[in-house]
């Protein structure tokens, strides 16, 4: 009797749900056939309540790539450096950046601008990013931009409270049982300077965290995720403050595509253009949620990501990829360009990538023996109503990887693509891309460890960057190897690989096997260089212990030497910095604070960040050690 009760309430529960979706009426888009807007805040709260009565889950991929550079922006001409970037041309926020006379950084809620044009570095600036509400919260700076006449910085801000069922604040630290809840809500905070006087000329808050940025000539690009929150009195939509200008999203203005079944957050687009006259403009999608990775080119954006939906008949969750197109139009602003479904899961940026009217992305989907591999290749193209939109070209979803071996690594270079998968070996993959219909396999070599990092250098070498591992898929240290691709039918290795072993009891981290932007490279000076920090396992007869070793390496590379292309140019450290203060040299935070994050060059100056400190080095005798400035402080 209870089952045949189960069943009929189950019965009708669907039923309702059923009812409620099919009373959601859908408005389309005047931009779109494929996108919707939101009329008013009753069919908002219709939608929002449907999802979470859905047992759906978007966790989306920002992705922005590429097209070629301007020549007028290339810092190999002015022997500046700049971040490490996936595009060539558009310049991705970081916490270093570096002109010819100052460098800008970023230390948690501090804002610094250092002096580099004369002998001896000075401290121009020391900005504090604090709160600004009266409740409390927790702030700190993320990225930043120099443009010609810009620094632009960006940072988040955590403001938390009380909060009832309706609306109302509770002016206590305590946190109740219900109907009081405990909140936090983020929003990104957009500083602009004049770069000459460096005063504060503007600043913009808006709704969410901070998912993702780029700077595209004189046109900025800030990504957020905001949460949605559906209670009396609180207006739900995204809200933008210029100054003390305060903008709020109209309803008509929030995009969604209603075939899609997930709207649970707002992904917020905020454009501004700095001429003459600063302009901005706020577009919202409603969507997916949580964060992502980004990916841009010049003339669009992309959110990639897997909705989780429940399925009643297996009893288990299925997922479906779903990339979304944005165009950036003539004059910088943002319009729906259509979206695809695919399968798998893509791990980053890096494995999406616009070529030639086509967009190519690779993904790895399952565990163990049902991992399978893909490579899509879609057409950017119009619908049946000229509308852009994206189209299935081509799917190869057999041959990458030995079975069990999921994606590792991936990189797009024009008319080919090198993926690396691991289990036990890394096999280093070529494929012809140069026909969009027919993905070719052309190449593969075996190898132990595998890499998480591919950059391509000149003369179409490979230089990859990730674990060496034993002969039983054991992570036994950092591997770095170069591999020459200009026969896309026989790639080979250059000659021996560099590897940091972690020895007994060790082990070796470096930010740079997740982050590229942590990378320096100077093909002009035949170097590349990143942090690294190594535990090793020292025994003595007196004690046994672990000793920290943190260190930024620059490497040569020489692909004349065909033996051993790879070496350890030179070491650095700020340890002095903790030695010549009498400080404690076993404090885990002093380590953080001098364990050096960035490394830039100016001409024949080459210079060291970390959060305590700046040191700098002449190129030309790496040994010396030409000046210091102390940025901490007890």
């Amino acid at each position: 009797m209870k089952k045949i009760l189960l069943l009929i309430v189950s019965f009708l529960f669907t039923v309702t749900l059923t009812s409620c979706n099919q009373m959601i009426s859908h408005y389309t888009d005047d931009s779109h056939s494929q996108l919707s807007y939101v009329k008013d805040y009753d069919q908002f709260k219709q939608l929002i309540e449907r999802n979470q009565d859905s047992y759906n889950r978007f966790y989306p991929e920002a992705v922005f790539d590429s097209v070629e550079m301007d020549d007028t922006t290339s810092s190999e001409k002015s022997n500046v450096s700049t971040t490490n970037v996936q595009v060539q041309g558009i310049d991705e926020g970081d916490i270093v950046k570096v002109d010819d006379t100052r460098i800008y950084m970023l230390s948690y809620d501090a804002f610094h601008v250092i002096d580099i044009s004369n002998d001896s570095m000075s401290l121009l600036l020391s900005q504090s990013l604090a709160s600004t509400r009266e409740d409390s919260s927790y702030t700190y700076y993320q990225e930043l931009y120099i443009t010609e006449n810009e620094v632009i910085v960006i940072g988040q801000r955590y403001s938390y409270y009380l909060q009832s069922r309706d609306g109302q604040t509770k002016e206590s630290d305590f946190i109740d049982i219900e109907p009081w809840y405990y909140f936090g809500l983020p929003e990104s905070i957009i500083e602009i300077y004049d770069k000459a006087s460096l005063t504060l000329q503007d600043t913009f808050l808006v709704s969410g965290y901070l998912s993702s940025s780029r700077l595209i000539n004189n046109h900025l690009y800030v990504i957020t995720k905001q949460d949605i929150f559906l209670y009396e009195d609180i207006d739900p939509r995204p809200q933008i403050t210029h100054n003390s200008d305060v903008y709020m999203q109209p309803y008509e203005n929030i995009q969604y595509i209603a075939s899609l079944d997930t709207l649970e957050n707002y992904t917020n687009i905020l454009h501004v253009e700095f001429n003459d006259t600063l302009t901005y403009e706020l577009k919202t999608y409603l969507g997916q949620s949580s964060w992502g990775h980004t990916y841009v080119t010049f003339d669009n954006i992309y959110f990639a990501g897997n909705t989780y939906q429940f399925d009643d008949v297996t009893n288990t969750y299925v997922t479906k990829g779903v990339i979304i197109r944005y165009m950036i139009n003539n004059d910088g602003s943002t319009s729906f360009g259509g979206y695809q479904t695919y399968e798998g899961y893509i791990i980053n940026q890096f494995a999406i990538d616009q070529y030639d009217q086509t967009l190519r992305l690779v993904t790895t989907d399952g565990w163990g023996d049902t991992v399978v591999n893909r490579l899509y290749i879609f057409s950017l193209d119009v619908n049946e109503t000229n509308e852009p939109s994206l189209s299935l070209r081509a799917l190869l979803d057999e041959g990458i990887g030995k079975p069990r071996e999921r994606v590792q690594s991936v990189r797009f270079n024009e008319d080919i693509v090198t993926i690396v998968t691991f289990e036990l070996t890394d096999p280093l993959y070529i494929i012809d891309i140069s026909d969009p219909t027919r993905p070719t396999i052309t190449s593969e070599l075996e190898i132990t460890g595998f890499a998480t990092y591919q950059h391509p250098w000149k003369n179409d070498t490979l230089l990859n960057i990730g674990y060496e591992t034993d002969n039983e898929g054991r992570i036994i240290g950092l591997k770095i190897a170069l591999f020459d691709t200009s026969d896309i039918m026989n790639l080979i290795q250059i000659g021996s690989e560099l590897t940091f072993l972690n020895g007994n009891q060790g082990w070796t981290y470096s930010e740079a096997l997740h982050n590229h932007k942590a990378l320096l490279f100077s093909e002009i000076h035949d170097f590349f260089g990143f942090a690294m920090t190594r535990y090793q396992w020292i025994e003595t007869s007196d004690a046994s212990y672990y000793m920290n070793i943190q260190d930024y390496i620059l490497f040569n590379i020489d692909l004349n030497n065909t033996t051993t292309p790879l070496s350890v140019k030179a070491t650095f450290s700020h340890q002095f910095f903790i030695q010549s203060l009498s400080l404690d040299t076993n404090s885990y935070y002093l380590s953080y604070t001098f364990g050096i994050q960035r490394a830039v060059y100016v001409d024949d100056m080459i210079y060291f960040i970390s959060l305590g400190g700046v040191t700098s080095y002449d190129l030309n005798d790496l040994t010396t050690m030409t000046d210091s400035l102390l940025l901490y402080s007890e």
